[in-house]
């Protein structure tokens, strides 16, 4: 069916962007297993497994709410990627942006299945998880910001939320949900739905929590253009919601893949164009 998709002061988010990965990280409690700490100092284009900087993103294991499963793998989106890879020349910047631009436009020609909830903001990296409440109470679930999805075979992209969102799971039930992220790994190739990826990790990249922390109070998520989520929506012909998501993919590649901060009309647009969540 698709490639689915459907803080606040200015002077601080300029400073903080500036600043990405020059200031001091306080480890996490490395005694947690499922930790693997950020242990230097980085600097946009040099990110642990973001770009092409090497090695898997440094964070703690994501851990769902008890009673709370994930069935089966998690994976890429439901359908192959419709626009042509040969067309894209993955080292020309220029290329990747008429890419991203093509994800987020062709996007309102299809939707999720039936039932199946979106959330999220993102077009290049969609990821798809079903989850089963094993308790008899609804719970919800929660998405946090920074959330980096990582690809299992290493050649496809990696995924990022910027911004939190939530799921309820209703008591002994499940539900799908298609989750929109962005590309944080510009010149690997693009999943589909044969892709799957690894449990998440919670990020602690300082230059990741710094793009974030802009984002806190920001309307990009999808669920946010509107409350109904499955199939017959008009979410994906909101011109806001495309547009908005587009810029933001490439803001993400400026620190992950181009080397580079954001320039003073990044956050000019995220501080002026992009309302606040209501």
């Amino acid at each position: 069916m698709k490639k689915f998709i459907a803080f606040t002061c200015v002077a601080v988010m300029a400073l903080g962007l500036a600043s990405c990965g020059k200031g001091d990280k306080t480890a996490p409690d490395t005694s947690n297993p499922n930790t693997k700490p950020y242990t230097g100092t980085e600097a946009p284009g040099n990110i642990e497994g973001m770009g092409e900087a090497g090695g898997t993103p440094s964070g703690t294991l994501f851990v769902l709410p008890a009673g709370i499963q994930i069935v089966g793998s998690i994976s890429g989106d439901y359908a192959s990627v419709l626009y042509p890879e040969s067309a894209v020349d993955k080292r020309d910047p220029s290329s990747m942006r008429q890419l991203a631009l093509a994800q987020a436009q062709r996007s309102a020609a299809t939707r999720a299945p039936a039932g199946v909830l979106e959330r999220g903001c993102g077009s290049c990296v969609t990821v798809v998880i079903e989850l089963r409440n094993t308790t008899s109470a609804a719970t919800d679930v929660i998405f946090p910001a920074g959330l980096v999805f990582v690809s299992s075979s290493g050649t496809d992209q990696n995924g990022l939320t910027l911004k939190k969102t939530q799921v309820t799971v209703p008591g002994g039930g499940s539900v799908k949900v298609v989750l929109y992220t962005f590309c944080c790994n510009l010149h690997r190739d693009l999943p589909g739905e044969t892709s799957v990826y690894n449990p998440p990790v919670v990020s602690d990249s300082p230059t990741v929590l710094d793009l974030c922390g802009l984002f806190t109070n920001k309307k990009i998520n999808i669920e946010e253009f509107d409350n109904d989520m499955t199939y017959g929506s008009d979410i994906f012909y909101n011109e806001e919601y495309y547009h908005n998501e587009f810029r933001i993919q490439d803001m993400v590649w400026t620190l992950t893949d181009f080397g580079d901060t954001l320039s003073d009309d990044d956050m000019t647009f995220i501080n002026d164009s992009i309302p606040n969540s209501l």
